[in-house]
């Protein structure tokens, strides 16, 4: 069985460990999990692991260092890293944030819910979408 590899990128230390949380709930052995608290890691991350890339991104728009449309402009320019579908998951309700995402083809845009339910099931609902999808290259 092949593992299948979540690039996980937001600077908050408990959106880590709630995301963690929610995918061990899955029971979804084949699922792993590169973290990263902003942008310029996970590029870095990336650019190093072209041979063997995630098969989702899921990402914050708001860090440090390189936030997230910047991160997903240079992912999206990239020709070994285009295919990867990149689900936007944010506090902001900005309807800026969210045309930018979709000009700059995110496959998704959610806005965090607020209680850890509706979190758990968000997470699980992207996670089986895109692990069962086979757009990926």
């Amino acid at each position: 069985m092949d593992k299948k590899t979540i690039l996980f990128v937001d600077d908050d230390f408990l959106e880590h460990k709630k995301f963690e949380r929610a995918l061990k709930k899955s029971d979804n052995p084949e699922l792993s999990i590169e973290s990263f608290n902003d942008g310029s890691e996970a590029l870095k991350w990336l650019e190093s692991n072209k041979h063997a890339p995630p098969q989702l991104i899921i990402l914050d728009l708001n860090m440090p260092l390189m936030n997230g449309l910047e991160l997903l402009e240079l992912v999206k320019q990239d020709h070994y890293l285009k295919r990867i579908p990149v689900v936007i998951l944010t506090t902001s309700k900005n309807p800026k944030d969210i045309e930018q995402a979709h000009l700059l083809q995110a496959a998704g845009y959610i806005v965090k819910p607020n209680s850890n339910v509706q979190y758990q099931d968000t997470i699980q609902l992207i996670t089986q979408y895109w692990m069962t999808s086979q757009s990926v290259a």
